[in-house]
């Protein structure tokens, strides 16, 4: 399988991505509901959101298909700091480096914007194990952990890259 191409969000990526989001099974229909109108504000222009899309070649596909994305965007009252909102990866090409690819034009893009720290947030839940391994491979640390966040036995836990110190610049 080809190495994945990132690129900016198109408006014909809706449909696969709202695909990709279903298809993981640790999303429910209200968080891929959530994470497309996130898509429909970049596309609208309504917000600050930018959604990277990765895609790749794959055998008897024909054309290259929408593989993934993540959804980044600086948090307000900060001058360095940003969210990645969501990442997935379809599940037919977990595994092929696209997750990695993808974060790695993330943290590229905030530091093209003079961003210096990405936050994240995930679930504590236990089907979310390999999710928080895929961020600690990735190089991010867990920063903190609200207990019963979510729901009771639904743990938030926040996750930080840190890009470089601006203040040593």
């Amino acid at each position: 399988m080809a190495a994945a191409r990132v690129r900016p969000l198109r408006p014909a990526d809706r449909a696969p991505l709202r695909e990709a989001l279903a298809a993981c099974p640790e999303f429910s229909a209200h968080e891929v509901d959530v994470a497309v109108e996130l898509i429909d504000a970049e596309l609208a222009r309504t917000a600050d959101y930018v959604h990277l899309v990765a895609e790749m070649d794959e055998p008897g596909a024909g054309a290259a298909r929408v593989a993934g994305y993540v959804c980044i965007a600086p948090i307000p009252l900060t001058d360095h700091a940003w969210n990645l909102y969501w990442i997935c990866v379809h599940p037919r090409v977990q595994g092929h480096g696209v997750g990695r690819r993808l974060m790695a034009s993330a943290e590229a893009h905030v530091r093209a914007a003079r961003g210096a720290l990405l936050v994240l947030e995930t679930s504590g839940r236990d089907d979310y194990a390999a999710t928080r391994g895929f961020y600690g491979a990735c190089g991010w640390e867990a920063e903190a952990r609200i207990r019963d966040f979510y729901r009771p036995g639904d743990d938030i836990v926040y996750y930080v890259r840190r890009l470089g110190d601006r203040a040593k610049e």
